[in-house]
């Protein structure tokens, strides 16, 4: 990235505050290079979109749901907000906002991660060395360590990072085959959306106008 570690720091630590200024104020998030939106006037907190994604993406093996696990890629997690001196409820999904530009793939110092065309973010299980850098950089630190796994533990084992690294793919597979990620396929209510991305923040852009919100990320640094 060719920055300084200090300016590195305070990149994630602004993030952190925008995160927070989202949540607290009820504002809306743009994610720079994101091609999914969610729609934040359908609130509602269902598990479909866990129940119905690909292959690993919420299948956890101890039940646990309301965090992400190397099992679990995504949840709904519900936040109260004070807009104008009354309580809302917002539900957002908690998963990989596929950025535009990753740190998590560019940093990755053994280049198991990668940026498609198609938008989506992919860890390669078979080159991860489970080193966990990419959740190091990831201002929300969603890529989730797997031990115990990965082929790198019998070829060298004393250079792993201890596993694999996991997250979601946005069903990369499906987008490949021209088809709609599986968790925005399940969703009862039509809260998210996918599409090239100047449809997807004009959407994002009439339903600001439409509820008074604020597009969060469009003007901030």
């Amino acid at each position: 990235m060719n920055i300084s570690r200090q300016t590195f720091g305070r990149i994630i630590e602004a993030a952190h505050r925008k995160v927070a200024d989202v949540l607290v104020n009820g504002k809306i998030l743009k994610i720079e290079g994101g091609y999914v939106s969610m729609k934040a006037e359908k609130p509602i907190r269902c598990p479909r979109c866990r129940r119905a994604l690909s292959p690993g993406c919420g299948k956890s093996k101890k039940g646990v749901f309301n965090r992400l696990t190397p099992y679990n890629l995504i949840f709904v997690q519900k936040a109260e907000a004070d807009v104008e001196g009354q309580k809302k409820t917002v539900f957002i999904p908690r998963r990989c906002m596929h950025c535009d530009n990753p740190a998590c793939a560019t940093l990755c110092p053994f280049a198991a991660n990668h940026k498609f065309e198609n938008g989506a973010v992919v860890i390669d299980q078979e080159a991860c060395f489970g080193g966990a850098k990419c959740k190091t950089v990831c201002p929300w630190e969603i890529p989730q360590r797997q031990s115990g796994v990965g082929v790198y533990l019998k070829v060298l084992p004393t250079l792993v990072g201890n596993g694999v690294m996991y997250k979601c793919d946005l069903c990369n597979d499906l987008l490949n085959e021209n088809k709609t990620p599986a968790c925005i396929e399940a969703c009862p209510r039509k809260a998210m959306s996918i599409g090239p991305r100047k449809e997807i923040l004009a959407k994002a852009e009439t339903l600001a106008k439409m509820i008074g919100g604020h597009l969060y990320g469009k003007e901030e640094e």
